[in-house]
């Protein structure tokens, strides 16, 4: 974790470098809509061997100026937060390689849970960079499981990182369940998308989770 709230643009200039172009193209496709419209998910497409290149575009585009400025304002509190995480653990330039492969596998893997739902849907489709956020938070809570610290610099006291990343697998759930939140399974799947891929970088996670469960001294 950085030192302060979230980290710098010196501890993570590819994160932000990212949500700049977010950015960018997020105010090209609502000022001007066909462009939005090329660049987002379309399940129903991508099952057909058609128009794969939603599963990385459509987190770079959104549908209005609200859905833009939340997302972009929960994505500051973790993406940059993962960036230096994977930095400080493998160095420059390997970190920033690593980041840009969870980046893009969260985005990867999420758009390939969301075509094999929805892909007899012919008039569903996604975009938005939320559910990228939601993997790259769950990273963050899983990646070092038993450190201690706020929810994303928002939230101070000693809380257990993978209790807030399962406290938050569990509210996604209900959310699926009962269908509270219209776009929670694609959320969702962001989630689990970041935790496989936190997993993958470092495996450890799951001893020390179990341990730690187990009340075993870390």
């Amino acid at each position: 974790m950085s030192n302060g709230p979230i980290a710098t643009l010196t501890d993570a200039p590819l994160a932000y470098g990212l949500l700049a172009v977010v950015l960018a193209t997020s105010v090209i496709g609502i000022r001007y809509p066909g462009f939005g419209f090329r660049l987002r998910l379309y399940p129903h497409e991508v099952a057909r061997m058609r128009m794969a290149h939603g599963a990385f575009t459509s987190a770079f585009v959104h549908h209005d100026w609200w859905h833009l400025i939340g997302n972009l304002l929960f994505a500051i509190l973790f993406v940059p937060e993962v960036e230096f995480m994977l930095v400080d653990d493998f160095k420059r330039p390997v970190g920033w390689g690593v980041f840009l492969v969870v980046f893009f596998g969260i985005a990867l893997f999420s758009a390939l849970a969301a075509v094999v739902r929805y892909r007899s849907a012919s008039s569903y489709s996604t975009l938005g960079i939320s559910t990228v956020v939601f993997g790259m938070a769950s990273f963050y809570y899983f990646y070092l499981p038993i450190e201690t610290y706020g929810f994303g610099g928002i939230v101070s006291g000693n809380v257990v990182a993978y209790h807030m990343g399962c406290f938050g697998f569990i509210l996604l759930l209900l959310a699926v369940r009962y269908r509270l939140i219209k776009a929670a399974p694609i959320h969702l799947y962001g989630a689990v998308s970041g935790l496989v891929m936190a997993i993958l970088v470092r495996p450890a996670l799951v001893w020390e989770i179990i341990a730690h469960a187990a009340g075993k001294p870390s």
